[in-house]
């Protein structure tokens, strides 16, 4: 049953997810939109998803698959979870303090008002590196807790001995 997951469910979710990028131009609801205000104006919005999904298209398949598929332990998915994360949140607080430090000064005294804005819409229009990915890609694979089957050595686990629970050490 796991062959049949790996080899066929798995690819056609991966390929929905990469059909669904490449289809965000064709998308009705969003036009030519974009994010604009005081803070700048954004690419269309439709593209804006479309790379984002991209990013996650490219990268959230390995996060999950390998950590399963080569049994890692829990001390390394909890590695892995931690490297995204604070990858991810050094991304975006140096793309965050980038606007303060250079945009900002160069803003009008109205403008200035709106720096959280700014940086919001910074970070969402950073399409160049997946920062937002990698954060949402630790936090999930740190919720989920992949894999729970490996245990690191010396995990005390509860054994059923004659109908009780005793621990041993594994």
């Amino acid at each position: 049953m796991n062959r049949i997951l790996e080899f066929s469910v798995m690819p056609i979710i991966w390929g929905g997810i990469v059909l669904s990028a490449l289809s965000m131009h064709d998308m009705r609801g969003f036009g030519q939109h974009s994010v604009c205000g005081p803070w700048g104006c954004g690419p269309p919005t439709n593209a804006l998803l479309a790379i984002h999904i991209g990013w996650a298209a490219a990268i959230w398949p390995a996060l999950f698959y390998l950590p399963w598929r080569l049994s890692f332990t829990r001390n390394t998915v909890k590695t892995i979870v931690l490297s995204l994360t604070v990858s991810g949140l050094i991304g975006l607080l140096t793309i965050t303090a980038w606007q303060w430090i250079v945009w900002l000064p160069n803003a009008s005294e109205w403008a200035r008002s709106y720096i959280w804005h700014r940086c919001g819409f910074a970070i969402l229009t950073a399409a160049d590196w997946p920062f937002l990915q990698l954060l949402g890609g630790g936090i999930l694979l740190g919720a989920l807790q992949l894999p729970a089957s490996h245990e690191s050595p010396g995990h005390s686990a509860g054994v059923p001995v004659n109908g009780r629970e005793s621990a041993t050490t594994v």
